[in-house]
């Protein structure tokens, strides 16, 4: 997961001519062997180089994947990372996207103020009657 939100950011500094990074309090060894500490860090160095009037949205696409005993440790740690640097580094928001109902301890970590966007309800067959053509389409 934050693999993927840094190589998001790194997108937005393609052509940058002056965009020498140092990350002095980062262990890059460690941050290429995944480590998680490590990997937030140079996260949080990207995201305060980037200019104050951008607004940053980390989207977690299927959240109920990490909301598992596998990668929950990893999951509850990025989160309260980015929850909290953004906080300090506005602005920045996390969004969150579930194709089934909410994932329980990532609700809880927010106290619920984290909203997951999921269906509300079991998608039904259209039946013979409903078209599914769209408007200006010729139906049959």
């Amino acid at each position: 997961m934050i693999r993927s939100f840094i190589a998001q950011v790194l997108q937005l500094y393609v052509g940058c001519d002056s965009c020498g990074f140092r990350f002095p309090q980062v262990n890059l060894d460690e941050a290429g062997r995944g480590n998680i500490t490590e990997l937030c860090e140079v996260f949080a160095y990207l995201i305060q180089a980037l200019p104050s009037h951008m607004t940053l949205v980390c989207h977690i696409d299927s959240i109920q994947l990490y909301d598992c005993d596998e990668y929950w440790r990893d999951t509850e740690y990025i989160l309260r990372f980015i929850s909290e640097l953004f906080e300090r580094y506005p602005p920045g928001k996390i969004l969150a996207t579930s194709p089934q109902p909410p994932a329980p301890r990532v609700s809880r970590m927010f106290n619920n103020a984290l909203t997951v966007l999921a269906p509300t309800t079991s998608s039904r067959p259209r039946q013979d009657n409903q078209s599914s053509s769209l408007p200006g389409e010729a139906r049959d």
